[in-house]
């Protein structure tokens, strides 16, 4: 306990008003940050009242306990790790030394693992029977040796690490930005692996093609409800194929986008529009979906580089913390634009490459 922090200073460890939560400008990470704080007042009752030897009415003591409650839970999503057996179970604590290793998103000095799947990838299931000591006590199966590493953890350098350099692991390898914002406070600088929002579901991103893609005279020309059961169809390939939820409705860095997303825009692009590339049209929705989220945050790119770029001590730690973050989601979405129009010109300078190709043949002849 002595080694832990006094105090964490986070989005959901209840240090942050409302006010400077909203700053974050995602509104899935703003909600997400909400649920947290939520669930979180509604246990505190269930704490006080089991403490022992204190008057249920004595308030200050209540405020004190939640207090105690919300740094706990808070120490416990910052530095507890998750490992996974060779059976499937889980198991999640906090490890000395180990939560005291800084993150890194890209090439971590090590990664940790349970003792048991460590052994699991040393020892021979396949070999030949255990052997007998010398006293003639049988030496453990590999199952019971496995069994009795249940709970110890074992760091694997994934890589050289030299003489001096920092011990670096990554605490999830695969998140986007949000829960290291959320629970460490941190940003960790640039993530490969950070993604934004564009639809909350594939439902609801069906309902907003629907309702972007109207007809001449503003009606509706895909159904909703026969749009949401296709969603559901492709909710339900995505779980079939990858054993799972997966992430069909975030947009990540260099244009990384659920196929499903995609998938399903085709579908809806060839049946009100036949005559059009679906691909093309799918494209399209994705750039009028990521202009929209643009004009939507409350302040611009431009805005939130030139309020880093100028912070003083005016600036406190928290807004600086969700200027950048809300920085690297915009930036995610402009990126994707960038993209897109690179790849529209450079088509573009093709065709009217092959044009004058064509020109010139006819000259010729």
């Amino acid at each position: 306990l002595v080694a832990l922090p006094h105090s964490l200073d986070t989005p959901t460890s209840g240090a942050w008003s409302r006010k400077e939560i909203a700053e974050l400008q995602a509104p899935d990470v703003i909600a997400a940050a909400a649920m947290t704080l939520a669930r979180d007042a509604r246990s505190v009752p269930m704490i006080v009242a089991r403490r022992d030897g204190v008057d249920e009415k004595d308030a200050a003591a209540d405020e004190r306990l939640s207090a105690d409650w919300a740094w706990a839970l808070s120490c416990v999503r910052s530095r507890a790790i998750e490992l996974e057996y060779p059976n499937g179970a889980t198991q999640s604590f906090l490890v000395p030394y180990v939560d005291m290793l800084n993150h890194a998103h890209v090439d971590p000095a090590v990664a940790w693992t349970s003792e048991a799947a460590h052994r699991r990838g040393h020892l021979n299931r396949d070999g030949p029977p255990p052997k007998k000591t010398d006293d003639d006590v049988s030496v453990a199966t590999e199952d019971e040796e496995l069994q009795k590493d249940l709970g110890k953890v074992v760091l694997i350098a994934m890589r050289d690490i030299s003489e001096g350099e920092e011990i670096t692991i990554s605490y999830d390898e695969d998140a986007p930005t949000d829960p290291f914002v959320l629970h460490m406070g941190f940003i960790g600088g640039h993530n490969p692996m950070d993604s934004v929002e564009i639809f909350k579901s594939l439902r609801a991103a069906a309902a907003w093609f629907a309702n972007a893609y109207r007809g001449e005279n503003g009606e509706l020309v895909v159904d909703v409800a026969k749009a949401n059961v296709i969603a559901d169809q492709f909710v339900k390939r995505e779980r079939v194929t990858y054993g799972g939820e997966s992430h069909h409705a975030r947009l990540g860095w260099g244009g990384r986008v659920s196929n499903a997303l995609v998938d399903m825009f085709e579908v809806f692009c060839g049946q009100i529009m036949p005559e059009e590339d679906p691909m093309d049209m799918a494209t399209h929705a994705i750039r009028v979906r990521c202009e929209e989220m643009l004009a939507s945050f409350p302040t611009t790119a431009g805005d939130d580089l030139e309020a880093l770029e100028s912070a003083g001590e005016e600036m406190s730690a928290r807004q600086k913390l969700a200027t950048e973050f809300r920085l690297r989601k915009k930036a995610i979405l402009q990126h994707m634009l960038e993209g897109l129009e690179a790849t529209e010109g450079a088509e573009k300078e093709g065709d009217e490459a092959k044009e004058g190709d064509e020109a010139k043949g006819e000259e010729k002849k």
